[in-house]
C-alpha cells in the first residue's frame, strides 16, 4: 500500500516562495516596517510592536504572505491547513492559531481579510501600518526598501525557523541599514521601539550564525567618565549581502 506524502514545513515554505514567481529570489520590504520618518525624525515602526508581543508566530506569517504575494491585487487566498504547515503547526489544530494570528496582523492594519470560498483571502497593506492600499516601493529616498534573500527560508541553515525573535528582528533592522552604518544600542529603543537588551541579544546570535559583523571604533571624549565614545557598525554577511536599502 503506498503512503500518503506528509510535506514538512521546509517543503510548505519552498513550494510557497516557487509559486510566487518571483525571478529576483528576494522580497522587498519597505523600511518604515523597522522605521518610519526621516532621518532625525525617526520613529519605530511596526516591527517593533511585534518584538514586544512576543508575536513571532504573526512576523514569521507576514513575511510568508509578503513573499507570496507578489502582484495583482497582492493577496493570497491558501487553505488555513496550509498556512498551519508553514508554520510548523498542526495542519488541523493549528488552523484556529493561523486565523488568530491574521487577526493581530489585521489589528496592525498590515493585513486585510475577505472570504474567498472557504478559505481567506489575506492582502496586503502598506507596511507603514496605516491601513492604506499597498503598492510596491519605489525604491527612491522618500520610499526607501529593503530585500529579504530567499536564502533566509531557502538556506540550509533555514534561518526563518532556526533564529529567535530577536535575532530575526535585528537581521531586518541589519537589512534596513546602509553597509557598516553606525547603530548605537542606546538609541535602538527610540529608532526600532526594540529594547537594548533585545538588540544586543539579536545581534551576539547573528554574529554567532554568520550573518552580521560588528565593527566597534572608539573616538575620544575627555570629559566623558569612560573617556571615549564607542561607535557599533553594522555590516550585513555572507548570503544577505545582496539585500540592503534600496
Amino acid at each position: 500500500m503506498t503512503r500518503r506524502p506528509r510535506p514538512s514545513r521546509d517543503d510548505a515554505v519552498g513550494a510557497l516562495l516557487q509559486q510566487s514567481g518571483r525571478t529576483g529570489q528576494h522580497v522587498g520590504l519597505r523600511r518604515a516596517f523597522v522605521q518610519r520618518g526621516k532621518a532625525g525624525h525617526s520613529r519605530p515602526g511596526v516591527l517593533g510592536e511585534l518584538v514586544r508581543r512576543h508575536d513571532d508566530r504573526a512576523l514569521d506569517l507576514y513575511l510568508l504572505l509578503k513573499a507570496k504575494a507578489s502582484g495583482g491585487e497582492w493577496n493570497v487566498h491558501l487553505p488555513a491547513a496550509v498556512w498551519a504547515r508553514c508554520l510548523g503547526l498542526d495542519e488541523t489544530r493549528g488552523r484556529a492559531a493561523v486565523s488568530k494570528a491574521w487577526q493581530r496582523l489585521e489589528r496592525l492594519e498590515l493585513v486585510a481579510r475577505a472570504r474567498s470560498g472557504r478559505m481567506a483571502d489575506v492582502r496586503l497593506l502598506h507596511e507603514e501600518a496605516d491601513g492604506t492600499v499597498y503598492e510596491p516601493p519605489a525604491g527612491t529616498r522618500r520610499d526607501p526598501y529593503f530585500k529579504i534573500p530567499f536564502a533566509y527560508w531557502l538556506s540550509p541553515d533555514r534561518y526563518y525557523r532556526t533564529l529567535d525573535l530577536p535575532a530575526k528582528a535585528m537581521l531586518l533592522v541589519a537589512l534596513s541599514l546602509k553597509d557598516d552604518a553606525e547603530l548605537p544600542l542606546v538609541r535602538v529603543p527610540d529608532w526600532y521601539g526594540l529594547s537594548e537588551d533585545t538588540a544586543g541579544r539579536g545581534l551576539k546570535e547573528l554574529e554567532r550564525r554568520g550573518l552580521v559583523s560588528v565593527r566597534v571604533a572608539y573616538t575620544p571624549a575627555p570629559l566623558t567618565v569612560t573617556g571615549y565614545h564607542e561607535h557599533r557598525h553594522i555590516r550585513v554577511d555572507s548570503e544577505f549581502r545582496n539585500g540592503g536599502l534600496l
